[in-house]
């Protein structure tokens, strides 16, 4: 490996360069391919409970999502506000994604009403010109309709309600511009709200979408000022970033090749493999500026230079991917993806730096009126002798008391454990979004006073056709309805239930309906209602055998702990109904992100223990030992629990953006340890055994700064995601970016500890004497 590295580092420049140009071409063709992908059904196995139920409501139901609108003004019913009504749902029809004309308002809402004959079904109001006495009837008839009352006007009269049905998996940014673009006009007049899980979906898409766009330029820049202090040299800056970006081309165009869609999650990649590659050039840059000295030619300098870094940075690359890769056991697509091309972009970013930097960095070869690199600039070789200084003094403080060191960190592991049983799962979707966005405020609003912005959907089936009809049925609908009611955080509920109680009302001439007391009975008033209109009025509620409907609970907070508890008590709440013979399944997208989160949470454990098992194996098969194994994957892994302990700590909850920290950050901080102890076997080769404090001081000479330089640079990327304006994104790069500090913190002390312990009865006096001076005492 070290030979072919040789090579490389002399490979003729121009066909390296052409070589390249071509790649990249191809690289930006695939670029070209890559699609985006935002459905939330698309994340779940196809065999998910979830999925199956979604696709069964499909089947009987129609595909829906839904999008709801207010428009808030004094008053309703007053005839800027019923036109606008009429205006806005008349705007919608016939659009692609509007599932038939179901868009329920003031303006097209059924009201039923009784007569002498029957039932006299009909709209509110229609095309004719608006008079205050049309006004005047159509909320004399909202109000006294419950199926129309708090469903297309607010109960205090204030807000009309636009419910319009989405074909579900429509393109969420086509839903979004139409939406916005219709409603734009009327915002002057009326206070317009939009809620819907495509809406939410959509705009936190955007949001993360735009700040990658932000974020990106950014870590480069953060990458340039770091490594400008660290080398203090434009050119080789420049040579080692330059490799950074054709790294992320080839990803990204790999990722479009490979056919894998740009997800929400996957916008990330960029910035992660800008980290990686720029991690692997500081170790070709820093070896190269120790080497040159030494050699005759910037080229010979290069060739030893890559012959020391080929082994480590193989094997640094072969962990980082096997930590990305781990990703795989998560069951949520997008969190797999991710670590597939994370994974292969890590390999790329590899094969750039080690084909692309050596034949940019010999562009530093002496020439006719240019100095070239004889040497590593005075600044650098200021950093690296102050680093080394500073690395040699934390570490033999840790081998002074390694006792001491151990117990510290004994302690951190503890704590840690410990504070795992506080660690909080799932998510509240809305906070997503920062604070003063207008759908978070629009949600918020409907929370608070028009009955929620989330919802179940119940398909409760009988256990033959026409079952609907029978009262025991209805009833014990009825009683899952009103448990619901009853229920934290659950607004006002709707079934078909309601609609047979409200034709009883009308019939029978009283205020609140009743469900009907026979078969027969139940079947007259669908009767009556067919005379008077069409029985596909209500098809959204029950299917074309009368035998299953379906029940709308509306959620009142976006807060996920609630939704587990709403849907725990549910079906706690069914299954303990006399007669067994109905059949309850649960369904919606909210249902859809509940169960992302049970395979986030499994997934993860299942994750920590694959990836340290990998690292740990990868390790012990390079050092072919099991001892220097454990000594790469202790530090790692306690790093990993601490930030668990710290999300806890700090109420950072366990969901998408966290869930995906172990695979990234695994990969990453092992390579610390590995350098470190690669270099400090080689060292332990020529002094005499137990003689730890001497190998660990040559070892941290040869990989220290570079090691110190990678944690800089990889904290300093990840302290990118600070400045996005999502909480999920920052809470990624401060834990990232904690995460990597404990890891090189845990390399300089934890390790140097653990090798002190292990010699501890065979140290000499001199070597005691040595350690103290380097400590500090």
């Amino acid at each position: 490996m070290n030979s072919l590295f040789k090579r490389l580092a002399t490979l003729p420049p121009v066909w390296v360069l052409l070589s390249h140009a071509v790649l990249l071409i191809v690289m930006a063709i695939g670029i070209s391919k890559l699609s985006l992908r935002n459905n939330d059904d698309a994340d779940l196995p196809a065999d998910d409970p979830i999925v199956q139920t979604n696709d069964r409501f499909e089947a009987i139901f129609g595909s829906k999502d839904r999008v709801l609108v207010s428009l808030e003004s004094d008053d309703a019913f007053s005839l800027p506000s019923l036109t606008a009504t009429r205006e806005i749902a008349n705007a919608f029809v016939g659009l692609p994604w509007v599932v038939g004309n179901e868009i329920k308002s003031l303006a097209t809402i059924k009201n039923i009403e009784g007569t002498d004959e029957g039932l006299e079904v009909g709209t509110l109001y229609g095309a004719e010109a608006l008079t205050p006495e049309v006004a005047a009837a159509v909320r004399h008839h909202a109000t006294s309709n419950p199926l129309i009352d708090g469903f297309a006007v607010s109960e205090d009269g204030k807000a009309s309600l636009i419910l319009i049905n989405v074909v579900r998996g429509s393109n969420q940014a086509e839903v979004f511009e139409d939406t916005y673009r219709i409603l734009e006009p009327y915002r002057s007049a009326f206070k317009v709200r939009i809620i819907g899980d495509l809406i939410l979906s959509e705009a936190i898409d955007r949001g993360i979408q735009t700040d990658a766009l932000v974020l990106f330029p950014l870590a480069v820049v953060i990458q340039l000022i770091v490594l400008f202090l660290v080398f203090r040299n434009t050119r080789l800056v420049l040579a080692s970033v330059v490799t950074t970006i054709i790294g992320i081309v080839w990803t990204m165009g790999l990722q479009g090749w490979m056919g894998y869609p740009i997800t929400v999650v996957t916008t990330s990649i960029p910035i992660l493999i800008a980290i990686t590659a720029g991690s692997y050039a500081i170790y070709v840059v820093q070896t190269l500026l120790e080497e040159r000295p030494n050699q005759a030619s910037t080229v010979i300098a290069l060739a030893e230079a890559m012959a020391k870094v080929a082994f480590p940075l193989v094997i640094a690359c072969l962990t980082s991917a096997v930590g990305a890769i781990s990703l795989l056991v998560f069951k949520v697509t997008a969190i797999a993806e991710l670590g597939v091309v994370t994974g292969i972009g890590t390999i790329a970013a590899l094969i750039v730096v080690v084909t692309l930097l050596p034949t940019l960095l010999r562009g530093f070869e002496p020439a006719a009126g240019r100095a070239g690199l004889r040497s590593s600039p005075a600044g650098a070789q200021a950093v690296t002798q102050w680093s080394q200084r500073q690395l040699t003094r934390m570490a033999a403080l840790s081998m002074a008391r390694p006792s001491l060191t151990l117990a510290g960190y004994a302690a951190v592991l503890i704590f840690s454990l410990v504070a795992l049983g506080w660690l909080r799962t799932g998510a509240n979707f809305a906070d997503y979004l920062p604070d003063g966005h207008p759908i978070k405020t629009d949600m918020a609003y409907f929370d608070a006073r028009l009955g929620g912005s989330r919802y179940f959907d119940l398909l409760i089936e009988a256990p033959e056709q026409d079952g609907v009809q029978d009262p025991r049925f209805l009833q014990r609908v009825e009683a899952i309805q009103n448990y619901a009611e009853s229920l934290p955080n659950v607004g006002k509920t709707m079934s078909f239930v309601d609609v047979l109680k409200r034709i009883d009302a009308v019939i029978q001439n009283r205020t609140d309906g009743q469900i009907p007391e026979s078969f027969d009975q139940a079947a007259q008033y669908l009767l009556l209602y067919s005379i008077s209109s069409s029985p596909e009025d209500f098809s959204d509620l029950v299917d074309y055998d009368n035998r299953r409907v379906k029940v709308y609970i509306p959620v009142k907070t976006s807060e996920q702990e609630a939704h587990v508890a709403i849907y725990e008590q549910l079906k706690t709440f069914a299954a303990g109904l006399p007669n067994h013979e109905i059949h309850v399944e649960y369904g919606g997208n909210l249902l859809v992100w509940l169960a992302q989160m049970d395979y986030i949470i499994v997934g993860k454990i299942q994750n920590i223990i694959s990836s340290v098992v990998m690292i740990f194996l990868l390790c012990a098969i390079f050092f072919r030992s099991w001892r220097y194994a454990l000594l790469a994957t202790i530090p790692i892994s306690l790093a990993i629990l601490a930030t668990f302990a710290l999300m806890a700590v700090f109420g950072i909850r366990l969901e998408v953006s966290t869930a995906v920290i172990t695979g990234i950050t695994i990969g990453i901080g092992i390579d610390f340890a590995y350098h470190f102890l690669y270099h400090y076997r080689s060292a332990e080769a020529h002094h005499p055994t137990g003689a730890v404090h001497s190998a660990v001081k040559e070892a941290i000479h040869n990989s220290g700064p570079a090691i110190l330089f990678t944690i800089a640079v990889t904290v300093f990327g990840f302290a990118a995601f600070l400045f996005s304006t999502f909480t999920p994104i920052q809470n990624f790069g401060y834990l990232v970016g904690i995460n990597m500090l404990f890891s090189g913190l845990a390399t300089f002390t934890m390790i140097p500890a653990m090798l002190a312990w292990r010699f501890r009865h065979r140290a000499q006096p001199t070597l005691t004497t040595q350690v103290a001076a380097d400590a500090g005492y």
